[in-house]
């Protein structure tokens, strides 16, 4: 059977009142809900939740206009879960493709809930772009982060977010266990918590890892004033992080996944990976005067996360204080007579941030003028980098 032009979502049996989505425009469930057709090229992903307070899963795929390709999920009533075609076997597949005809009339053409959705969205929504927020964001990336089924839900975590979970309850399960009775350490390991975490088939992500305090090698050949540099400004770790995932345009892409994880599926691990990037980015001094256009690619994206970020979110992911402490720093770096030397496209982005900063999130800045040098006289207690 030939397949219907460019990707088709085939939905079968998801409960009434659901709310459904498929990237950033969303929609209820109803009896007659077949799926998505007329699906355009790019990066997509189709999500589901019983509700707003419910856990939000859903699925990343890649579409192609010369391609026709048939992404088949069913909820299975049983197993309370959705299944994808790997879950469904080959015979009811077959099957459900066989009904494919009949429903596809009635399926939801992409481009027309699009155009519904910014006809009644506030005009806060018409400026989203989804094809903006996911320009980076290439098969490769989705490969690398994603788990192999490209299913993720609110509650997926990477695998280094989950090693430290194991040993703090195997810990845990020591102290219970050491508090009654000697026991050994095969006992431990077949705690019943313990087992029930480690045994379970989980699929992880995959966000390659960001230590912001992390020491540049070979530190006993520098001098005060080098190491003074290295601390302060992390370019040469953000260098060192791009060549390992193969591109600055790779880089970005992670960041955009990043924040879709956050945005989409109130997601913690892409909420603490994308404030990772934002605070590396930001202590970046060499980086924002050498690299302009990447500079000014990475806050064009920043100022787009920020205005289209739930706010709810971002008391709810991240130390409120801890983030403005960041910025605030940031605006300090960018207009102090001793601060960083940066292209003035640059600066004219970093303004329109601190403003949207001010008026989204109450951020109070500091006037430029309390950044001015006091007399030499008026200084002389401040601190002075020396050569060891």
């Amino acid at each position: 059977m030939s397949l219907p032009p460019l990707t088709t979502v085939f939905c079968i049996g998801f409960p009434e009142n659901w709310i459904l989505g498929i990237d950033i425009f969303y929609f209820n469930s109803t009896p007659k809900f077949n799926g998505v057709k007329l699906i355009p090229s790019g990066l997509h992903t189709f999500h589901w939740g019983a509700n707003l307070d419910s856990v939000r899963s859903g699925k990343f795929f890649v579409s192609h206009s010369n391609e026709s390709q048939l992404i088949i999920l069913k909820w299975d009533q049983t197993q309370e879960a959705v299944l994808t075609e790997s879950d469904i076997g080959e015979l009811d597949v077959s099957a459900i493709k066989s009904r494919l005809g009949d429903a596809y009339r009635f399926m939801i053409v992409y481009d027309d809930l699009k155009r519904e959705t910014l006809q009644k969205a506030e005009r806060e929504f018409h400026d989203l772009d989804w094809e903006a927020l996911t320009h980076h964001i290439d098969a490769a990336t989705i490969a690398r982060i994603l788990p192999k089924s490209n299913i993720i839900s609110s509650t997926s975590t990477t695998a280094h977010e989950n090693e430290i979970l194991r040993k703090s309850l195997l810990d845990a399960a020591k102290d219970r266990a050491n508090k009654s009775r000697d026991v050994s350490d095969k006992e431990v390991a077949e705690d019943e918590i313990i087992r029930t975490l480690v045994d379970k088939d989980v699929e992880e992500l995959s966000f390659i890892e960001i230590d912001i305090r992390k020491k540049v090698e070979s530190e006993s050949s520098r001098q005060g004033r080098d190491l003074t540099n290295i601390y302060l400004d992390k370019s040469w770790y953000l260098i060192d992080l791009i060549k390992n995932v193969g591109s600055f345009q790779k880089f970005l892409g992670e960041f955009e996944l990043a924040f879709i994880l956050l945005q989409l599926f109130a997601n913690y691990s892409g909420a603490l990976q994308w404030f990772k990037i934002v605070q590396l980015f930001l202590g970046c001094e060499e980086f924002f005067s050498v690299k302009v256009s990447e500079s000014l690619k990475f806050l064009s994206l920043f100022k787009m996360h920020l205005k289209s970020i739930v706010l709810d979110y971002f008391d709810q992911f991240w130390d409120t204080k801890a983030f403005t402490t960041m910025i605030v720093g940031f605006h300090e770096n960018i207009y102090s007579p001793e601060g960083w030397q940066v292209n003035p496209k640059v600066m004219q982005v970093s303004e329109e941030i601190f403003k949207l900063c001010e008026s989204k999130f109450g951020i109070s800045f500091p006037h430029k003028s309390q950044y001015e040098l006091l007399p030499e006289d008026e200084n002389e207690d401040g601190p002075t980098v020396v050569d060891l």
